[in-house]
């Protein structure tokens, strides 16, 4: 199962991923951040049959990936950075899931 990593205090936090997973300041929040940075609903990770997405939640301060902002959703990759206001996650795929399936190089290994 995936997951993500982040470093919480004096502390690493790791999160098993669900189907979809809420990243912000609300209570509802699977990672949740108490930091008036963060908005409420400020991410979400979404996972289907095509792997696992991630897209900003309409949130003020923006989301990044790899600090690239994300502005519309995009696929994770095992070791990817997601940035959340001052916050990084780090992405973990599991054995055998470590590249994007839209990749040419990817697509080219089936062939």
């Amino acid at each position: 199962m995936a997951s993500l990593a982040w470093h919480a205090g004096d502390r690493w936090r790791v999160l098993e991923l669900a189907a979809v997973t809420r990243i912000g300041r609300s209570l509802n929040a699977d990672v949740r951040f108490d930091d008036h940075v963060i908005s409420r609903r400020h991410a979400i990770i979404v996972a289907d049959d095509d792997g696992l997405w991630l897209s900003d939640d309409r949130s003020l301060a923006g989301t990044t990936l790899n600090e690239e902002p994300v502005k519309e959703r995009m696929a994770l990759q095992h070791g990817d950075v997601i940035g959340v206001g001052p916050y990084q996650l780090r992405f973990l795929a599991p054995v055998g899931q470590t590249q994007r399936a839209s990749q040419p190089e990817a697509l080219s290994a089936v062939a």
